[in-house]
């Protein structure tokens, strides 16, 4: 399995030592994640979480996970980092 390191001062997803940079707002839902981790956090939570007030857009959350599965090399439907949990929320 690969080494998985989180700088959160430096908004950087480090893989196996690459270091990845991560989009602010990719940054946060996996802050959130991490800091509620065995938890299952709706798609909702992360939208006022993360996106406040202004709730962005419906998608943001599904676009983040999506582009944080990428990078940790995980897939929904064998996770091995981010599990989804059906029509619920995604758990670390």
């Amino acid at each position: 399995m690969s080494k998985i390191e989180l700088d959160i001062s430096r908004g950087e997803l480090l893989r196996d030592g690459v270091a990845n940079r991560l989009r602010p707002k990719t940054l946060a839902v996996l802050a959130e994640l991490r800091a509620r981790e065995g938890e299952v956090v709706s798609q909702d939570e992360l939208r006022n979480t993360v996106w406040g007030r202004q709730h962005g857009r419906e998608t943001g959350p599904k676009q983040c996970i999506r582009e944080l599965r990428r990078l940790l090399g995980d897939s929904a439907q064998t996770p091995g980092f981010i599990e989804t949990v059906g029509r619920k929320g995604y758990r670390l």
